[in-house]
């Protein structure tokens, strides 16, 4: 257990390092930062709101999804258009990579 929140620490540092190298980089520029409300610059906002997201939907996935579902690792053929959701699955990961791309 002592691993994850490690990471999660680790990440937290390089989240800070990076605000303050930008930070110190905005700083030397004699234009100002852009406020988005609250006197919260944007950047500074989305910094922080992004990694807060991704941690809480993966949380979230792991809780709808994993916990409570172990069993042994296994391999299958389940078919490529006649399975348990017709194809649908394989049109959404093509799609996503697409709109990744």
């Amino acid at each position: 257990m002592r691993r994850p929140a490690i990471r999660v620490l680790f990440l937290f540092v390089m989240l800070l390092l990076t605000e303050h190298l930008s930070a110190q980089m905005l700083a030397s520029q004699p234009a100002e930062r852009d406020t988005m409300f609250l006197g919260i610059h944007r950047k500074t906002f989305l910094n922080y709101a992004i990694p807060v997201y991704a941690a809480s939907v993966f949380y979230i996935q792991f809780q709808w999804w994993w916990e409570g579902n172990t069993h042994p690792f296994h391999i299958y053929e389940e078919g490529v258009w006649n399975d348990y959701s017709l194809g649908v699955d394989k049109v959404g990961h093509f799609f996503t990579s697409y709109a990744y791309f």
